[in-house]
C-alpha cells in the first residue's frame, strides 16, 4: 500500500495495490479495509516527504523509506526527503534508498556535491532520475557560483547568525566535527582551539579588513609593511596588537594625534583652515602640535 504503485488512470487502480480492493462489485465488507489502507499509504508518503534520517557515511548515505520502493524503475520521478545524520564530505556522494543500490546524489545533473554541502540535521528533498542513475536535490542552489562560498564572509547587521551554517568571526573555538568541511579548508590558521576537538575562527571584532599582499601569487605591492604599520602584509591573518598606533613626528597623523591628546576641551575653531594649513605648510606641523596642547579651545588657525 504505497502511492508509487497507484496509477493516474482510475480504471487501472482496481487491483494496482494488493492491499486496496476497489474492484467492481467488491464485497461491502472490504470497503472499510480498503479505505484504511489508503489512509496508511497517505501516511507513509507524508512521512517520507517530511524527512527520513539517513544512515551510512558522509559520502555514502542510506535511507529506508516508509513506502518501501521495490525497484529503481518504480522510484523514477519520485521524491524523498532526507535528513543527513552527518554533514556531507567531498563528492561524489551517493544515496541508497531501500537497498536498491547506491546512486549519485547531486545538486544538478552531473554536478557533484562540494564538501559540507549537506548539513547534518537539515532536511533536503531529492528526486530520482532513473535514466541518469542519479538523485537530484530539489530547489537547491548549492552549486550556484554566486552563493557565499565556504570560508567567506559578508557584512551582516543583526545580532544573531542567520542559521547554523554561519558564525560570527570573533576568534571563538568551534567543533572540528560539526564544521569538518570548514576545518579541512581552514585548519588551524587562526588558532588550534583545544588542540584536538576545536579550532578557532578569525577574530575580527574591532578590526578593519585589508586584503593580503601578494594574494594572487605576484610580488608584494608594498602597501602594508611591517615597518610602516607593524603588520606583515604578506601573512594571512596578520594583525597589529597595539590598540593605539603611534605616528612619526612631522606627519599629519602625528600632529592630529597630539591635538587629540591635549584634552577633551581642545577644539579647533577653523578645522577647514587647519586642514588647508597642514596640507600647504608641512613645516607648521610641529607648531600645530605644540600650540594645540596649550590652547584649550583658544587657538586660531591663520590662512
Amino acid at each position: 500500500m504505497s502511492f508509487f504503485k497507484w496509477s493516474k488512470t482510475a480504471n487501472n487502480n482496481a487491483s494496482a495495490d494488493g492491499t486496496i480492493n476497489w474492484a467492481e462489485g467488491q464485497a461491502p465488507s472490504t470497503v472499510n479495509d480498503s479505505a484504511r489502507a489508503m489512509m496508511a499509504a497517505a501516511a507513509k508518503y507524508r512521512d517520507d516527504i517530511a524527512g527520513v534520517t539517513t544512515g551510512g557515511t558522509a559520502t555514502a548515505y542510506t535511507v529506508a523509506s516508509n513506502q518501501a520502493f521495490d525497484s529503481l524503475a518504480a522510484t523514477d520521478g519520485k521524491i524523498i526527503a532526507l535528513v543527513p545524520h552527518v554533514t556531507s564530505g567531498a563528492g561524489p556522494v551517493t544515496l541508497n534508498v531501500d537497498g536498491l543500490g547506491a546512486r549519485a546524489l547531486r545538486s544538478s545533473p552531473g554536478v557533484e556535491l562540494a564538501a559540507g554541502t549537506l548539513i547534518a540535521g537539515t532536511p533536503y528533498v531529492a528526486r530520482y532520475v532513473n535514466s541518469a542513475a542519479e538523485w537530484i536535490l530539489c530547489s537547491f542552489f548549492g552549486a550556484n557560483p554566486y552563493n557565499v562560498p565556504l570560508g567567506a564572509g559578508m557584512p551582516y547587521f543583526l545580532p544573531a547568525a542567520p542559521n547554523s551554517s554561519f558564525a560570527f568571526p570573533s576568534g571563538q573555538p568551534i567543533s572540528r566535527t560539526t564544521y569538518a568541511a570548514l576545518f579541512a579548508l581552514m585548519g588551524t590558521t587562526y588558532g588550534a582551539g583545544d588542540g584536538s576537538t576545536t579550532f578557532n575562527l578569525p577574530s575580527l571584532g574591532g578590526r578593519l579588513l585589508a586584503c593580503r599582499e601578494n594574494m594572487n601569487g605576484a610580488g608584494a605591492e608594498g602597501r602594508i609593511t611591517l615597518a610602516g604599520s607593524g603588520i606583515t602584509g604578506t601573512t594571512l591573518g596578520a594583525r597589529r596588537a597595539e590598540r593605539h598606533p603611534r605616528h612619526r613626528r612631522g606627519s599629519i597623523a602625528y600632529a592630529r594625534q597630539q591635538f587629540e591628546r591635549s584634552g577633551p576641551r581642545a577644539r579647533c575653531e577653523r578645522p577647514d583652515a587647519c586642514t588647508w594649513l597642514l596640507r600647504s605648510h608641512p613645516r607648521s606641523l610641529a607648531r600645530y602640535a605644540r600650540c594645540s596642547r596649550r590652547c584649550h579651545g583658544r587657538w586660531r588657525c591663520r590662512q
